[in-house]
């Protein structure tokens, strides 16, 4: 509708105030408005959609809940909604945004100040909070507070549990202090290193994640943030630089390790100086047939009789040796450790199959950290009508018989009709405290020079280290300024493992082959970065029968060791599509002229008055005149 003079519509007591431009080429119409709620780096959105039709031009309705209004933090949550979520790591925010996106109503309920979890990413003063916390006592008393008069005939208590994911965390600054004078010892001076001074003054500027992981140009999540349009709250940069460790190099105990850029793209071989015209014929034609092994796995000659040898002995037999058996083993290596020919085949053909799409890598990383992504879930979950509340103490799951009926959270009753909960959460009723399963192995560093310095630019790397230890299956991943991770001239080195030992006894020697210990090391030959600060942990999960938990609640995946996010997404995929196999799973929204269809049967009286959600932001629509 034309607005020919100056209106105004309320929403929640704000005048958005519209105006009419005869100027202007084009009419636009506000058509949502949404309001952040909570502190600046937490809280959660609500979105106001504008009416359809003319009648209702003026009317604003708060997104799936057309009567409701804002919720001030002092009063109470919900009484009765279809699914409460326990926590808000990346699986719980993805099922907590399909839930809402199908229609059910959601509850999202967090007992930490962040978002995230164990896939969550800090600064460098919330990281040492965090491990302060880690590494402190948790009281028992602090497990529940509640009392017996909510329950109802038949019903029982039991205690949410408070399962440690984290363990063995050891953190510790490894710049050495310059000489003191007298003056500084007595406090006239401050005695800190000045790199150490300049990133407390940065620490802002730091992103470091917990559990980084990047995102295959054609994987599962690149769909599913395409799909679901969560791409429009996150931002994504190509993993530039492939590396590996050179044929040459010296892996005994000890020895400093050459590192290699690894070629990935078509035009890459080719331009490639470190391997010969010979070779690049090779190097091309094996993986030709690997991408037609995919279609046509009965025309590739000789691959069944490795089909369940390792991958490096089926590599060999097609005459890839050295230099060049290193790229390819060590690039398929970082998808698929450890690899059978089989297994291996598939990681090249889901490797090739994504390198040109976004550039000449086959990798995604995203900028601010892997810990984005769990907030852009949530922000889907919450546009689509979720609650969220974070810091929020949960006590109690209600039960009858072999189902659970509620939650209590101070005090509070919530009905639901499922519940999805972080292993973290898992009643100790249903899990065995003294038996728990090391997943990762984990090591965040931080430095003022990359692992390959390259004077024209800066680069996201990635580097298999499955060579310094093949038991480990260790890889690294290198982030700095252009990643968003780090202030101008540091760097975040992730260092992921999956082996038998502690963080520290599996990583620090493999730290040790590619990092210098601080800056007090003056060896002018020694060319590797120095460490200025590192974080080792472990992580792990409860150990539990499905057989023995009530039949609506569900455990979502626990971190995996992968790369990428594909098993991820197929488990959460699975989990929501076995409670509600009658429901898409974050399916595609409707396209610009689905949408118009819908306004124009809304205003011609018909029957579907529902407003499809299309923009999440503060958006202007383009209406032509």
């Amino acid at each position: 509708p034309t607005v020919e003079s100056l209106q105004s519509a309320h929403v929640d007591g704000v005048s958005f105030l519209l105006k009419q431009r005869r100027s202007l080429k084009y009419k636009y119409q506000l058509r949502s408005v949404i309001v952040h709620i909570g502190q600046p780096h937490s809280g959660h959105f609500i979105t106001y959609r504008r009416g359809i039709g003319a009648d209702n031009h003026n009317a604003w309705y708060k997104t799936s809940d057309s009567q409701g209004t804002r919720m001030s933090g002092e009063e109470a949550l919900p009484s009765d909604v279809d699914v409460v979520v326990l926590g808000t790591g990346l699986p719980e925010s993805i099922i907590a945004a399909a839930c809402a996106r199908s229609g059910l109503s959601v509850l999202h309920l967090d007992r930490n100040d962040y978002y995230g979890g164990v896939w969550s990413s800090f600064h460098l003063q919330s990281i040492a909070e965090w491990v302060d916390r880690m590494n402190g006592e948790i009281d028992a008393a602090s497990e529940g507070n509640y009392t017996d008069h909510t329950l109802e005939d038949g019903e029982e208590l039991v205690p949410i549990g408070r399962n440690q994911s984290i363990g063995n965390v050891h953190l510790q600054w490894h710049i050495v202090e310059p000489e003191t004078t007298e003056s500084e010892q007595n406090g006239d001076m401050e005695s800190d290193h000045p790199i150490k001074r300049d990133m407390e003054k940065n620490w802002r500027r730091f992103s470091i994640d917990l559990l980084p992981k990047v995102l295959l140009s054609r994987g599962a999540m690149v769909q599913v943030i395409c799909d679901s349009e969560v791409s429009k709250y996150c931002e994504f940069k190509c993993v530039d630089r492939l590396l590996c460790l050179s044929a040459k190099a010296n892996y005994a105990e000890g020895a400093l390790q050459e590192l290699q850029v690894v070629p990935c793209s078509r035009s890459e071989i080719f331009q490639s100086e470190a391997i010969s015209m010979i070779e690049k014929r090779r190097i091309m034609k094996f993986l030709t047939s690997c991408m037609q092994w995919h279609e046509k796995p009965d025309e590739i000659d000789g691959w069944s009789d490795f089909a369940d040898k390792p991958f490096d002995d089926f590599i060999e037999s097609r005459g890839i040796t050295g230099n060049l058996k290193g790229f390819v083993a060590d690039t398929i290596g970082i998808l698929r450790p450890n690899a059978t020919a089989k297994e291996g085949l598939k990681a090249v053909y889901r490797f090739m199959e994504s390198v040109g799409r976004f550039g000449d890598s086959p990798f995604l990383w995203t900028l601010y950290g892997s810990g984005e992504l769990p907030q852009c879930f949530c922000r889907l979950c919450a546009v689509y009508g979720g609650i969220y509340c974070l810091k929020q103490p949960i006590d109690a799951l209600i039960l009858r018989g072999n189902r659970v009926m509620a939650v209590l959270t101070k005090g509070q009753r919530i009905k639901c009709r499922h519940v999805i909960m972080d292993p973290s959460y898992l009643p100790r009723r249903y899990s065995n405290d003294k038996e728990r399963r090391n997943v990762l192995q984990r090591a965040i560093l931080l430095t003022n020079r990359s692992l390959l310095n390259d004077a024209e630019k800066e680069h996201i790397s990635l580097l298999n280290l499955m060579r310094l230890d093949s038991d480990a299956s260790a890889r690294l991943l290198e982030v700095g300024f252009e990643a968003c991770a780090a202030p101008r001239g540091y760097f975040v080195s992730h260092l992921t493992a999956h082996g038998k030992g502690s963080a520290c006894k599996t990583l620090k020697p493999i730290v040790s082959r590619l990092f210098k210990d601080g800056l007090a090391v003056s060896d002018s030959e020694d060319t590797r970065p120095p460490l200025l600060w590192s974080l080792y942990f472990d992580v792990n999960e409860p150990i539990y029968s499905r057989e023995n938990i009530p039949s609506n609640l569900r455990i979502v995946s626990g971190v995996d060791a992968n790369l990428d996010y594909d098993e991820t997404i197929a488990k959460t995929r699975a989990l929501f599509e076995e409670l509600w196999s009658d429901r898409d799973f974050l399916p595609r929204s409707l396209s610009k002229e689905d949408d118009h269809e819908e306004q124009e049967q809304a205003e011609n009286g018909g029957q579907n008055n529902e407003v499809q959600e299309e923009n999440p932001e503060i958006g202007i629509e383009n209406m032509s005149s």
